[in-house]
Parts: C-alpha cells; structure tokens; sequence
C-alpha cells in the first residue's frame, strides 16, 4: 500500500528525504506556518523534481492540524495517512502528534538517519465514540453548558444510563476519561461542558 505523508515543515528537511525512502508516498502534504511558507514551497519544488504529487497547507495551532489530518484521512481512504515528525519544529510536533492519536494516525520520529515508529494507539478518539455518545456532544456543544437532566431529557436516557456514558466503566471509558467533557457544580447542580478536545471532535 502507498501512503500519505503529512510533514509539519521545520529545521530539518532531510527528515523529509529520509521517511520517504521508508515510507514509499504517492504524496506529501507540507503543513506550515506563515513563516516556513517559503521553506515550504522549496521543498515542493525539490519533490516535483522527483515526481511526487505535493501540497502545501498553512496550520499553526492544535485546531487546525486536527482537521488537516482528519482530513486528509478522509479524502484518501485508499491509503495510508503516516505523519513524519522528522522534520517539525517543538510546536507542530506536538500538535501533530496529539492530531496522529486523535485519528488514529500511524506518526513515526526520524533520528540518525533512521525512522523511529511511534506505538498506535489501538482506539482512538474516533472509534470510541459510538453514536449516543457523539450525539451527547453535540448537544452539549449546541448549548455550551447544560444541566444533567436537561440532557437526560434531549437525549431520552435515563440519568443512570446517561451517567454511564459521561463517566464510564472499569471496562468502557466514558467522555469525562476521554477527557472531552468536564462537569462542574453550579447553584447545587452538575453541569457540562466540552473541554477543548470535545470542541475538535464535534467539528470533526
């Protein structure tokens, strides 16, 4: 199977050079920030001399290379998505990688001229969550906080059933361990919210 590769663009281009030779790639998406534009467009122009289909995205910050990678995914079922880490400065990486774990998005290092593999998460955000529980955060997002009950009430749960969901079991992780919603006590009643993860996953 070819792949995808997506490379936040920082100092080190021959990280670039390096995970494609591991990593046989029918194209590279470059994500850059205003100001390694220029970078950016270089290294596209070294790829066109190889003959690698590339594009280049602008992403600066946690939000938007979520939805750069969920992307991609997406408009490439065929292949396989890989973030090549090798070459990010310390913000995009981090951001990449937290986008890599979001996904389910296989991401590796490059050191010594080698490609370190990064483990894969075996669930991702994306897959735990079934549809009660997607649609749980959306309505929460619709009202930004709301009361238990009243959720109880939109989502036709019982409030066992709907505490089940937000707080989980030994075996099924709930919203608040996934860490995409967080409940506070407000006049003498539990209410939620999305934490900042919850946001990206409900504009997913």
């Amino acid at each position: 199977m070819k792949h995808v590769m997506v490379v936040p663009v920082g100092e080190d281009n021959n990280a670039l050079f390096v995970g494609l030779k591991e990593f046989q790639s029918e194209k590279v998406i470059l994500v850059t920030t205003n100001e390694r534009k220029g970078q950016a467009q270089q290294l596209k122009m070294d790829l066109d001399k190889v003959k690698i289909e590339t594009e280049i995205q602008e992403g600066s910050s946690l939000e938007e290379m979520f939805h750069i990678v969920n992307q991609i995914k997406k408009d490439h079922p065929e292949n396989e998505v890989v973030i090549n880490l090798g070459a990010a400065d310390k913000g995009l990486n981090s951001f990449a990688l937290t986008a890599a774990f979001l996904n389910g998005v296989r991401a590796f290092e490059v050191m010594d001229e080698k490609c370190i593999a990064l483990p894969l998460m075996k669930t991702h955000y994306s897959a735990a969550l079934n549809d009660k529980k997607m649609n749980m955060l959306q309505l929460i997002a619709e009202h930004r906080v709301i009361s238990l009950e009243n959720l109880s009430k939109l989502t036709k749960m019982s409030l066992p059933l709907l505490s089940y969901h937000l707080n989980g079991t030994y075996n099924v992780e709930g919203l608040k361990e996934l860490g995409l919603v967080e409940t506070v006590f407000k006049k003498g009643k539990l209410e939620i919210e999305l934490t900042s993860l919850g946001k990206l996953m409900v504009k997913n």
